[in-house]
């Protein structure tokens, strides 16, 4: 019986949300042990807070895709209060705006973004960042600063073969001006 207990008030595993809120439920509003259930609440949290932001981001991809515009405007406010400097939380509200055809707005997210790159980024979100910077200024219609800023990128990065596509089509004048799409 003793051992019957023990394994009664053993705590569930914080990666297991749903016996860890029955528990909770039981522990702390049946039987008022707020120290224990804070205890658990705390670690489930340390357990979700790992994936949360990539599944907000997840989730702003596919709001976006799905073109549900006003639900995602809210989810980013969220995203950017959570993590002011993240630069996949700025590209995607650059995203947002170039969606819209706010192209100067875009543009000053990409800069932050930009700001808050790290060594060892990855080199497709890297290269994804400066093309949509290039975007908005042909977007605004800033042709030579779009060019020169794709040099300056492909100098810094001489392997970004979509940027290196983008010069030869600002230097040809067979760039497209970008739509918005919402």
């Amino acid at each position: 019986m003793g051992g019957q207990n023990r394994k009664r008030n053993q705590l569930p595993s914080p990666s297991n949300l749903k016996a860890s809120a029955d528990w909770l439920r039981l522990e702390f509003a049946g039987k008022g042990r707020a120290k224990s259930a804070l205890k658990q609440v705390n670690l489930c949290l340390d357990e979700i807070s790992s994936y949360e932001h990539h599944f907000l981001l997840a989730k702003a991809n596919c709001l976006g895709y799905l073109e549900k515009w006003d639900e995602l405007a809210n989810l980013l406010q969220c995203l950017i209060t959570l993590y002011p400097r993240d630069p996949e939380v700025l590209c995607h509200h650059a995203q947002f705006h170039m969606a819209h055809g706010r192209w100067q707005k875009a543009l000053q997210f990409l800069r932050s973004a930009e700001k808050g790159l790290e060594l060892g980024e990855s080199p497709p979100f890297v290269e994804g960042l400066y093309d949509e910077k290039i975007e908005c200024l042909v977007g605004m219609n800033n042709l030579a600063v779009a060019k020169r800023e794709a040099k300056r990128v492909l100098k810094k990065y001489p392997t970004f073969s979509i940027i290196r596509a983008r010069i030869d089509s600002l230097e040809s004048g067979t760039y497209q001006k970008p739509i918005p799409w919402a």
